[in-house]
This record gives structure tokens, C-alpha cells and sequence, in this order.
């Protein structure tokens, strides 16, 4: 549970960005969208170590991250199960992430982060946890 409420704050890091769609336009489109901020889809592994009220965990998990323009979905899957937990959020043209999302419970919780270039570091906070993450694209 520790490793998937990780995971899902974890996609909660990227959810905006601001617009453009690349052209000579400075990367603004006509229709707002950005696509000036970097590339994170792909697998990556995440690792995490979370501290609550009820002691401390560990441990690390394969993610999936699927991307357009700014918005990306951040997919987990259970080891053990069929379950699956998705997070949304954004990317900035600096590599600031916002992830928002279902983290294997009920509240929805947020998470922050910067990515370079094939690495991410951030920290999720939720009502029963506080996390940190790391995470390497494979």
C-alpha cells in the first residue's frame, strides 16, 4: 500500500505545463498548448522511502509514463494483482512535475518533483505519509 501510495503521488508530479506546440512561435500554438517541456514517456524505475504515524517503508516499482505535449499519466501495476493505479499531471518547460491521482486509496494526493534529463527526484505528502522518490528512465 506504502509502495503504491508512493507511486501514485509520484504521477501527481506531473500534471502542467504552459503553452506552445513548437513552431517558430516560440513554441506557443494557437490553441495554448506547450510543447516546450521535456520528454519523460517511457518506463522508468521508481524508488521510494516513506515514513507515517505507523513506521517506514521502502521499496521500488516499474512505472509507465505516457505523454502529450505538457499532460502526463503516470500507470502502475500490482505485482500481485490485476489492480492498476494512474496518476495525471504536468511538466513545466524546467522540469518541475505536479502529479494529482489514485494512489492504491481513497484520498487523492499530490506530489512535486524535478526531472533532468533521464532522472527525477521529488516528495509526495499525504494524510498518512511523507515520501521521497527517485527514479531513473530504463
Amino acid at each position: 500500500m506504502i509502495r503504491m501510495t508512493f507511486i501514485l503521488a509520484l504521477s501527481v508530479a506531473f500534471i502542467s505545463c504552459n503553452g506552445g506546440n513548437g513552431n517558430d512561435d516560440g513554441g506557443n500554438g494557437s490553441d495554448g498548448s506547450n510543447t516546450n517541456c521535456p520528454d519523460i514517456s517511457g518506463n522508468w524505475q521508481l524508488g521510494f522511502s516513506c515514513t507515517g504515524a505507523m513506521g517506514g517503508s521502502e521499496g521500488g516499482a516499474p512505472v509507465e509514463v505516457t505523454q502529450t505535449e505538457c499532460e502526463i499519466t503516470l500507470i502502475q501495476h500490482d505485482d500481485n494483482t490485476t489492480e492498476v493505479w494512474t496518476s495525471t499531471g504536468s511538466i513545466d518547460q524546467d522540469g518541475n512535475i505536479s502529479l494529482t491521482g489514485n494512489f492504491g486509496f481513497t484520498d487523492a494526493e499530490t506530489c512535486g518533483g524535478l526531472v533532468t534529463g533521464n532522472s527525477w527526484t521529488g516528495a509526495c505528502t499525504t494524510a498518512d505519509w511523507d515520501c521521497e522518490f527517485e527514479a531513473e528512465r530504463f
